[in-house]
């Protein structure tokens, strides 16, 4: 389904999510390198050796507002790091995903990471990402803000999991108690959190 031959990690088709989000098909790829494939993640994988995994989601929760979740994993699958941001607004669906990336960007950034996997579920995203797409709409902008963020990375790598393999993201973007506001954990993390991505190694 992939238009064009985008970069190494993969891409794929992701249809339906919880409540009233709808997502679209997904892709993945590594900045600065070229391949295809169809090998789409089904689960959670670790990185390579000397990369973290950031995995990052959106949820929209009715008339309550937005969530955007982000966790960060090794090479060998140990937390470093995960956050939440929460609000009233009720952002289209693709927004709320490039948001979540940036986010996860953000929080890398915090963290002193070098080289690191931006893994999400939203081709549209993803695919715009790897063109350097431009505009002037809500989305375009969230773009811009991302593609500033690569400069302080000596790698960045966008790729697909399926939602099977985004478990931890997702639950961040729909942590419970709901509170406007960002939160951010280095340790004592949320427990159900933990427990799912202990299960994910």
């Amino acid at each position: 389904m992939a238009e064009e031959v985008i970069d190494p990690v993969s891409v794929p088709v992701y249809a339906a999510k919880t409540s009233n989000e709808v997502r679209e098909e997904v892709c993945g790829g590594r900045r600065g390198a070229a391949s295809g494939g169809a090998n789409w993640a089904a689960s959670w994988v670790c990185p390579e050796d000397g990369w973290h995994k950031i995995n990052v989601d959106a949820g929209l929760l009715g008339e309550v507002g937005s969530g955007l979740g982000v966790v960060v994993r090794d090479s060998v699958g140990v937390m470093k790091g995960c956050a939440v941001v929460q609000g009233p607004e009720r952002w289209e669906t693709k927004v709320a995903e490039a948001k979540a990336a940036l986010l996860g960007l953000e929080v890398g950034k915090e963290l002193g990471l070098r080289n690191i996997v931006i893994e999400s579920d939203c081709l549209s995203l993803v695919q715009a990402v790897q063109r350097g797409s431009q505009g002037r709409s809500n989305f375009d902008l969230v773009l811009d803000d991302i593609t500033d963020l690569f400069t302080s990375f000596d790698n960045v790598s966008f790729s697909f999991v399926k939602r099977s393999g985004n478990k931890v993201a997702h639950i961040l973007a729909h942590l419970q108690p709901w509170e406007f506001g960002k939160r951010f954990w280095v340790h004592n993390f949320p427990c159900n959190v933990f427990a799912v991505a202990t299960a994910e190694i």
